[in-house]
């Protein structure tokens, strides 16, 4: 079901921690209420309550160290992340992160009730958000054991500038755009939605959940672009991008999601269907199918949102393909057709719909999603180090 976000949006201000802070980030004036202190809360009700949440300061890289979870213990942060600003939280642990050192990391509402959550059985969980208002936005996370598990762990604030916009390369003007380790080529976590106008919600597991920058930026922009067409439309779910170091998903655990070489680098999304049944998160859009491919009508596909949404899509020069089922593919093409003759679309757009669909038996199991495919790069994960413990990506022993 699609996440429904409220933002809470409080003045910010700096505690006493000192990190290496991005030279771009501003400090809003205010201090009504002011970013409680970072207090572990061992033998101490100090951080084990909402209310009583210890303060993360949102400054890039900033770090705290050998933090401890007690036993039938919770701990909760809050993190004010700045304005036009993307962050991230992560907290690492020590130990495999699974059995007896099993947390697991929740971001909570102010009633709170989990919002969405990193829940692996891996060595570190990691949320991520973007503000796009012009004042901080505080978000509340709990970390807790699972199935009464204990550890210490490290926390990780990241920080970085995040826009609304169609092409990343635009807002980077002093920047190479062929270069590799750039700012639109930096593999970043897909931030979960704020509200339901931004058009979309991230529904798979956040260690999937990553993407390149400028890829991200085109997926939102056109996500926004249908809600506005069509304004009652329900977000729509985005689903197995690229693991979390720019690995085919499901590396991390043994068991790949995804073809080999597929899913890699932060080039590629899963993304469901527009349907006309409630919720457009991903489900198969045809009654009749053999688990492959569907097998009749695509009964269920919203046909109009699905075309407009890849119409936006392919205004991106760096689009490859986007792989759909053939009875999705059968009602798309003539559709973009009519919505050309309607004035809905560009001639262009509906050449580029039409020419970058990709079906038929090379590709199964798209009667649940369409595959978008960006021009091949190699993307960079700012990660600052691998994390210890039972992960494999590329250039790592399995």
């Amino acid at each position: 079901m699609a996440r429904h976000h409220r933002l809470l949006v409080l003045p910010f201000l700096l505690g006493s921690f000192v990190a290496c802070a991005s030279p771009d980030l501003d400090e809003p004036e205010g201090d009504t209420n002011p970013l409680p202190a970072f207090e572990e809360d061992c033998g101490n009700p100090r951080n084990d309550t909402l209310e009583t949440a210890s303060g993360l300061e949102a400054e890039d890289e900033a770090a705290w160290e050998g933090v401890r979870l007690c036993t039938d213990d919770v701990d909760y942060y809050r993190l004010d992340v700045p304005p036009g600003r993307w962050a991230s939280l992560k907290v690492t642990i020590d130990g495999e992160g699974a059995g007896q050192t099993d947390l697991d990391l929740h971001e909570v509402d102010e009633d709170d009730e989990v919002v969405w959550s990193s829940a692996a059985s891996q060595v570190f969980e990691r949320l991520a958000w973007f503000n796009p208002t012009d004042e901080p936005v505080s978000r509340f996370v709990r970390l807790e054991g699972y199935a009464g598990a204990r550890a210490d762990y490290d926390i990780l604030v990241r920080v970085d500038r995040y826009h609304e916009d169609f092409d990343c390369d635009d807002l980077y003007p002093d920047e190479d755009p062929d270069d590799e380790d750039g700012p639109c080529n930096r593999i970043m976590q897909f931030p979960q939605t704020n509200y339901d106008d931004e058009g979309y919600f991230v529904e798979h597991q956040p260690h999937y959940s990553n993407l390149r920058r400028e890829v991200q930026y085109l997926v939102r922009y056109a996500s926004e672009r249908v809600r506005k067409q069509f304004p009652d439309t329900e977000p729509l779910g985005l689903l197995d991008m690229s693991q979390w170091d720019g690995d085919t998903p499901g590396r991390m655990v043994g068991q790949l999601r995804h073809p080999e070489g597929t899913h890699a680098t932060g080039n590629d999304i899963d993304i469901s269907y527009y349907s006309l049944s409630e919720n457009n998160g991903g489900k198969i859009v045809c009654p009749n199918h053999d688990g492959y491919f569907c097998t009749g009508p695509a009964s269920d596909l919203d046909v109009d949102r699905t075309t407009y949404f890849m119409a936006q899509l392919v205004d991106n020069m760096n689009v490859r393909v986007m792989g759909v089922d053939p009875a999705v593919a059968a009602l798309l093409g003539p559709r973009a057709l009519e919505m050309e003759d309607e004035g809905l679309i560009t001639r262009e757009q509906r050449q580029r719909v039409q020419g970058l669909m990709a079906y038929g038996d090379g590709w199964p199991f798209h009667h649940h999603h369409i595959h978008l495919s960006w021009q091949f790069e190699d993307g960079h994960e700012e990660r600052g180090g691998v994390p210890d413990g039972c992960m494999v990506g590329p250039g790592l022993a399995p």
